[in-house]
């Protein structure tokens, strides 16, 4: 990792799970708003970024497109909602070796920052809790595009602008954790992907 700039996080999965605070989020909004109980899970599966879990499971649940307005207002409910669920998540844990690792490369001068589909105010809602956010000074969201390519694009885009344009795109890494707890977090990041973006 000596040569490495910069380093992008996925969140759920890779940083921490919630414990299904999103699912259970996006339940109540869908109760509030049209009186109907979803599966989220069962609809979209793992990885979809927020804005289209929305959008499908709307459509799966009322049989038509969501509105503009009639998503805008879900995603506010469901973001409402995930405070409290994330807060109150039994389930709610911090990967092996993530804060180890965070810290060794920030201790490094390695710039970190995220990838992911939460959109911003969710990534940092499910991170504030273990005060993982403080790690990290840019990010693309779930919010800057429903395509992870792109939202990766603008992650790329922002971490160059705090580098003052000296982003170097061969000397970006994302990390993905591997679930193998005896990996030290040298084995872990030896196992980063070099970022494909196009």
């Amino acid at each position: 990792m000596a040569d490495t700039q910069a380093v992008l996080f996925d969140i759920d999965g890779t940083l921490i799970s919630t414990g299904g605070a999103s699912d259970r989020a996006w339940k109540r909004a869908f109760k509030e708003l049209h009186d109907v109980d979803v599966d989220v899970p069962a609809v979209t599966g793992k990885g979809v970024p927020d804005p289209e879990v929305g959008r499908v499971v709307f459509e799966r649940a009322l049989g038509r497109e969501p509105r503009e307005e009639e998503a805008e207002a879900l995603m506010r409910r469901r973001l409402d909602h995930l405070t409290e669920e994330v807060a109150s998540s039994p389930g709610y844990e911090v990967k092996e070796c993530v804060v180890e690792t965070l810290e060794k490369l920030t201790a490094d001068g390695i710039l970190l920052g995220l990838a992911t589909g939460n959109v911003e105010e969710a990534a940092h809602i499910k991170l504030a809790r273990a005060d993982l956010d403080r790690f990290f000074s840019f990010g693309g969201y779930g919010s800057d595009s429903p395509d992870r390519t792109e939202l990766t694009r603008k992650a790329l885009e922002r971490a160059g602008q705090v580098l003052d344009g000296e982003l170097d795109l061969a000397r970006c890494s994302s990390c993905v954790w591997r679930q193998n707890s005896a990996s030290s977090p040298e084995d872990r990041l030896g196992r980063a992907r070099n970022l494909g973006c196009a």
